[in-house]
Parts: structure tokens; C-alpha cells; sequence
């Protein structure tokens, strides 16, 4: 990993050793390159590219922003551009990844019909965009603390998003249940990674009267961020599968 330079050699493996502690890439400009295989046959294998967009100092955080952009292979749509944000104080402070903001949510609901509208040779106008954003209103957001000292089985917070979409609609995106299962090596495409936390956790989805669970089970690298994830439906099928296929750094 590539660090800024420093005044002395003691210095800098003090600083390399407090990035690579984190569980997310440290330094602009990297790339993380990803394939998710899910059972959705319109979706059947995807490619996921991560760029780290920036990453930057705020109130005593280091703040680390990635833009994922996922392409359905055969396909010519592409799922709308997501956005990741990692945080962390020390190198023995958790990281927290915030995986939907407010925001984030809002723009995902408002490029998704942009997107099938262009797919279907419709004009939807940015004053229609703009009516539509305003109706949005969702409150809270989806954030996974993953840390490095937490013992086997300890607990990671529970966190949820609702959403009010005008006209009475509503829907609410969770993540709770979410424990630590130990720090294991796992090998990927990319590599075999060493001391991987290895958490579980269950994604709730309702809207309406309908709700939707999936468990997932997600491996994180220090210095690297996610390099593999599995999810399975409440009868335990496995349904997709992701993983890390190369780093690059600049």
C-alpha cells in the first residue's frame, strides 16, 4: 500500500500499520473488482467495479468514499451507480461502514426510474425527476461497526431505514441480528487474505404488507474492505454469492 511520505522510517510503519488495521481500502483511486453469482436468472452473473473516490479527515474520522458501479453481464442495463462510505478514528477503533444514507437512497430511487425510462425509450424531464426526489422521504440509515477487538459471538448494532414514498407507501430496509463469527483466512479469486472478520447478520426488507428476509454472510480484510459475501433465503438456499476478483491501487 502505497502511503504518504513521512519524516522518519518509524513514523511511517506506524501509519502503514494503522491503515491496513482497517477493514476498507485506505487510498484514492483504488479499484476493487468484484463477480456476484445470484440465482435471479435476469441476473445471473454481475460484475461490480468499487473506486475509491476520496478519502479525507473530518472531525477527528478518517472518512473513505467508494462509488460501486454494477453491470449485469449480457445485458445492456446497468444497475445505478451505489455509494459506500468507511469511517474510522484509530487503528483499534471500529470501522463503520455506512452501506445507504438518506441520500443515497434518494438518488437510487430516482436513477433506477431514469433508467427504465431511457430502457423503454420514455423522456422523463428533470422537473418530473425533481417531483419525484420530493416525495422520497426517508429517515435513518444502513451501517454495519465492524471491530477489530470484538470476541466471537459479540453482537453489531442493529440499524433501520424508513421511507415514506408519497400517497400512503411505505417500506423500511434493515439490518439486525448482526454478529461476529471469528477472524478467519479466506481465499478468493483475488488472493487469500489473512485475519478476516467474518460476520452474520439478517437484511430485512418490508413494504406494504409484504416482507422480505435474506442472511447474510460477509468476510472483511484489514486494509481491504469486503472480499466475500454470501446470502441465503429463510430456507437457507444460498442465492448469491460475491466475491473479490483483484485490487489495484495506484
Amino acid at each position: 500500500m502505497t502511503m504518504s511520505r513521512i519524516f522518519t522510517a518509524a513514523a511511517c510503519v506506524l501509519v502503514a500499520a494503522a491503515a491496513h488495521a482497517q477493514y476498507c481500502p485506505t487510498q484514492a483511486g483504488t479499484v476493487l473488482r468484484y463477480t456476484e453469482n445470484t440465482e435471479i436468472p435476469e441476473h445471473a452473473v454481475k460484475t461490480v467495479t468499487e473506486t475509491v473516490d476520496s478519502v479525507y479527515a473530518d472531525g477527528g474520522a478518517t472518512i473513505v468514499r467508494t462509488t460501486s458501479v454494477h453491470d449485469t453481464a449480457g445485458s445492456l442495463t446497468t444497475e445505478p451507480d451505489t455509494r459506500t462510505m468507511y469511517s474510522y478514528t484509530t487503528a483499534e477503533a471500529p470501522t463503520v461502514v455506512t452501506i445507504m444514507t438518506v441520500d443515497d437512497f434518494r438518488d437510487l430511487i430516482v436513477n433506477s426510474i431514469r433508467s427504465e425510462a431511457e430502457a423503454a425509450g420514455q423522456y422523463v424531464s428533470p422537473q418530473d425527476l425533481e417531483s419525484v426526489a420530493a416525495q422520497i422521504r426517508p429517515s435513518g440509515k444502513l451501517q454495519l461497526t465492524l471491530d477489530p477487538n470484538a470476541a466471537e459471538g459479540a453482537k453489531i448494532p442493529n440499524c433501520t431505514m424508513r421511507v415514506s414514498l408519497g400517497l400512503g407507501a411505505n417500506m423500511s430496509l434493515g439490518i439486525s441480528g448482526g454478529k461476529v463469527l471469528g477472524h478467519e483466512a479466506v481465499t478468493v479469486p483475488a488472493g487469500t487474505f489473512d485475519d478476516c472478520l467474518k460476520i452474520s447478520y439478517v437484511f430485512k426488507q418490508a413494504f406494504g404488507s409484504e416482507t422480505v428476509k435474506m442472511n447474510a454472510t460477509s468476510w472483511y480484510a484489514p486494509g481491504i474492505g469486503l472480499v466475500r459475501e454470501e446470502i441465503k433465503d429463510k430456507s437457507g438456499a444460498v442465492v448469491s454469492v460475491q466475491e473479490l476478483q483483484s485490487v489495484s491501487r495506484p
